[in-house]
C-alpha cells in the first residue's frame, strides 16, 4: 500500500480538482503500466451533465506517438480493439470491468451524459458546474493498456480500487472544502475592503490591551451615507467605502488596528501619547479624508464623522467600542465638530437617546404626536399674517420638549415619518376650518433634510393636498439654512419644483450655518427668516458701542435682503424694544413669545380664527 500512498501524496499537492486528479491519474497510469486514463463524470439530478475533459498523461505510449500517423478518435480504437485492454471503475459503485470492448460502454455512457471532451481551455469552467452540486458526482475512470503488458493481479485490483474512492472524494469534497475556506476567510477579512473583520479585531485589541493600555478608539462613519447611495447608486457608495477604507489603512501604524465594523462605519485603534498628537492625528486623518474626496469624489458631498474615546485602563473591546460610539451618536448633525470625544455626560444623554428611539414607534402609532401652531404678527398692526406648524410629543400626561426629541428623529431619519403625520394632521385642521367657512392664514410647514435627498416626497405631499383639498397658496415650506451643507444643486432644484407648484418657499434660521451672503445669490425663495441670534443681542448686557455695531451690521444686512426682494421675518422676538427695532430697520414682520407661544389647535382657532369666518 505505500504505493498508494505515494498517490495520495500527488493528489494533495494539487490546489485544484484538475490539478490534484491529474497529477493522480498521472501517478496511477505510470505505476501499474497504463497507458492512458480517461474521465467520465457527471453530477445526479441535472437535466444534462458536463465531463471533465481527457486527461492527458505525460508518459505517452511509443504506439501512439503522432509521428506514427495514429488516429487518436473513436474508429482508431474500434480498429485496434483488439491490441487494447480497458479497465472501466466505476467510482460510484466501485465497480471495475477488464474489456476489450469499451466502445460498447463508452456509447452508454454517452447516453446517460457522460460525454468525454477534448476542449482543455473549459476545464475550469467543467470543474465549477460539477463540484457545485451538492448531490454529488457520478463518474467513471477508463484505464487503458496495449498488448504484451501484464494483466493487473487483484491486489492491484483492490488497491485501484481504494484509490479511486479516494480521488473520487477528492472531487467530491474539494468544493465544501473550498467554500469552509472562503467562509474562514470571509470571518477574518471584510472582502469589499480588504480590512481587518470586527470578530478579528477584537481579538487582536485585547491582545494589545495586555502590553499597553495607552490607546484610543475612534469610531468613523460617513453622515448621511444612505442619500449617498440612493443619489450616485451602491456601486458609487462602495467605491467611496473602499477609498476610505485604504486611507484608513494607510494611516495605521504598528501595534495599531483597524476594521470595517459594518456598513459605513470602521474602527481605529490607536496609540494614545497625550491630546495634543491626539488632535493632529484627527487633523491629519481628516486632511487625507478630504484630499481623498476632492482627487476622486468632488461632485459629492463626504462629511465623515467619529466618536473618540480614550482608554484609562484595561477593558473589554465591547466596552471600549460602545464608548467611542456613544461619541460618535453625539457628533451626527454637529456641524462645528465632526468629532466628539467620549465623556460621562454623553452616557447619560445617550441613554436619553435610546429612551426617545425606543417609545417613537409606539408614539407614532397612538398619536402622541400632536400639531401645534404658533402665529407670525405684522409689528405695526399687531395682527396675525401667517402661522407655523410645529410638532409636540404629549406622552401621557408630560410634554417631551422637542429639544430632546427632534435632533434623535434627525440622526435616526424617524424625522421624516415625523413630519407627514404632521403635515396631514394640520390639513386635516385646515379642511375642518374651510369647511366651517373660516379664512385659512398661511401656514408653514417644516421639511426636514431627509426629504430633499429621498425620492418621492413631492408626489407624497400633494397627494395630501389634493386629498384634503388645500388651496397651495396657504400653503408654506421652510427648509432650514443648514440644509444647504448637504448638496446645493439637488435642494435648489427640489425647492424649484415646489415653487412651480404654487408652494412659497422659506429659508428658516437664516444667518447659522452656512455662508449666508453668498447663499442668497443663488437661491429662489419667497421668506427669509431671520435667526433669533441675531435679535438677542439688541437686549443683551454688552456695552452699547459693542451693541450699536450690531444693529448697523443687522440694519444693512436687511437693507440687502429686501433688495434682492425677499420678505423678512425675525424670530423669537422675546421683548417690545426688540419689536421698536425691527419697526427701526424696516421689518415689517416677526414671530415670538412677545406675541404668543405655540398653541395647540382648538386654542389656536379660538383665540385667532373664531372671527375670522367669511361671510
Amino acid at each position: 500500500m505505500n504505493r498508494v500512498l505515494e498517490i495520495v501524496k500527488a493528489l494533495q499537492k494539487g490546489n485544484t480538482v484538475p490539478e490534484s486528479t491529474i497529477g493522480a491519474l498521472d501517478a496511477i497510469c505510470q505505476l501499474y503500466q497504463f497507458n492512458r486514463v480517461r474521465t467520465f463524470l457527471r453530477t445526479k439530478n441535472k437535466e444534462y451533465f458536463i465531463p471533465l475533459d481527457d486527461v492527458r498523461l505525460s508518459k505517452k505510449p511509443i504506439l501512439l506517438n503522432s509521428e506514427n500517423g495514429i488516429d487518436f478518435n473513436d474508429s482508431f480504437y474500434r480498429k485496434k480493439e483488439q491490441q487494447n485492454h480497458r479497465m472501466l471503475a466505476n467510482l460510484l459503485t466501485c465497480e471495475f470491468i477488464h474489456t476489450k470492448e469499451f466502445y460498447r460502454y463508452q456509447e452508454d455512457l454517452e447516453s446517460l451524459g457522460y460525454i468525454s471532451l477534448e476542449d482543455g481551455n473549459i476545464k475550469e469552467a467543467i470543474i465549477r458546474s460539477i463540484v457545485s452540486d451538492e448531490t454529488g458526482i457520478m463518474g467513471f475512470f477508463v484505464f487503458e493498456r496495449f498488448d504484451n503488458m501484464p494483466q493487473l493481479t487483484n491486489d492491484e485490483v483492490n488497491e485501484l480500487k481504494t484509490l479511486c474512492v479516494i480521488i473520487n472524494d477528492r472531487i467530491e469534497n474539494f468544493e465544501t472544502r473550498k467554500k469552509l475556506k472562503e467562509e474562514q476567510k470571509q470571518n477574518t477579512i471584510d472582502p469589499l475592503t480588504g480590512l481587518p473583520t470586527l470578530k478579528v479585531f477584537k481579538e487582536n485589541l485585547e491582545q494589545l490591551m495586555k502590553i499597553n493600555n495607552k490607546y484610543v478608539m475612534i469610531y468613523l462613519d460617513i453622515d448621511k451615507f444612505k442619500y449617498i447611495n440612493e443619489i450616485w447608486s451602491h456601486e458609487t457608495g462602495n467605491h467611496i467605502l473602499q477609498e476610505m477604507a485604504a486611507v484608513i489603512s494607510s494611516f495605521i501604524k504598528n501595534n495599531e488596528l483597524c476594521c470595517r465594523i459594518n456598513d459605513d462605519k470602521y474602527a481605529l485603534f490607536l496609540e494614545y501619547h497625550g491630546d495634543i498628537n491626539l488632535q493632529e492625528r484627527i487633523d491629519d486623518l481628516d486632511t487625507k479624508f478630504r484630499f481623498m474626496q476632492k482627487a476622486m469624489f468632488s461632485q459629492i458631498k463626504i462629511t465623515i464623522i467619529g466618536g473618540v474615546y480614550v482608554v484609562q485602563h484595561v477593558q473589554s473591546p465591547n466596552l471600549i467600542i460602545d464608548k467611542a460610539n456613544i461619541a460618535r451618536r453625539c457628533a451626527k448633525g454637529n456641524y462645528d465638530n465632526a468629532y466628539v470625544t467620549y465623556n460621562q455626560n454623553l452616557e447619560s444623554l445617550s441613554e436619553r437617546e435610546r429612551q426617545i428611539e425606543n417609545r417613537s414607534a409606539f408614539a407614532l402609532e397612538n398619536n402622541e404626536f400632536i400639531p401645534f401652531l404658533q402665529p407670525k404678527f405684522d409689528v405695526d398692526t399687531n395682527e396675525v399674517v401667517g402661522v407655523e406648524a410645529l410638532a409636540r410629543w404629549k406622552a401621557k400626561d408630560r410634554m417631551i420638549s422637542p429639544a430632546e426629541f427632534v435632533p434623535v428623529f434627525e440622526k435616526n431619519g424617524f424625522i421624516t415619518k415625523l413630519d407627514f403625520v404632521i403635515f396631514e394632521a394640520v390639513f386635516q385642521f385646515m379642511k375642518k376650518m374651510l369647511d366651517e367657512g373660516c379664512e385659512l392664514y398661511p401656514i408653514s410647514l417644516n421639511v426636514s433634510r431627509g426629504h430633499i435627498s429621498e425620492g418621492g416626497f413631492k408626489e407624497r405631499f400633494f397627494e395630501l393636498v389634493d386629498k384634503y383639498q388645500i388651496p397651495r397658496q396657504y400653503i408654506e415650506l421652510e427648509i432650514t439654512e443648514s440644509v444647504f451643507m448637504e448638496d446645493k444643486e439637488v435642494l435648489t432644484s427640489f425647492m424649484k419644483e415646489l415653487r412651480e407648484e404654487g408652494l412659497m418657499i422659506s429659508i428658516d434660521d437664516f444667518g447659522t450655518a452656512y455662508s449666508s451672503l453668498n447663499l442668497l445669490k443663488d437661491v429662489e425663495v419667497d421668506v427669509i427668516k431671520m435667526d433669533k441670534s441675531f435679535i438677542d443681542n439688541i437686549t443683551s448686557q454688552k456695552e452699547v458701542d459693542e451693541a450699536n455695531k450690531d444693529k448697523v451690521v443687522i440694519k444693512n444686512i436687511i437693507k440687502m435682503i429686501q433688495e434682492l426682494d425677499f420678505d423678512i421675518i425675525f424670530e423669537g422676538i422675546e421683548t417690545d424694544e426688540q419689536i421698536e427695532f425691527l419697526k427701526e430697520i424696516g421689518c415689517k414682520y416677526g414671530q415670538g413669545y412677545v406675541f404668543d407661544r405655540p398653541l395647540p389647535l382648538t386654542v389656536f382657532q379660538n383665540r385667532y380664527l373664531k372671527d375670522k369666518t367669511i361671510h
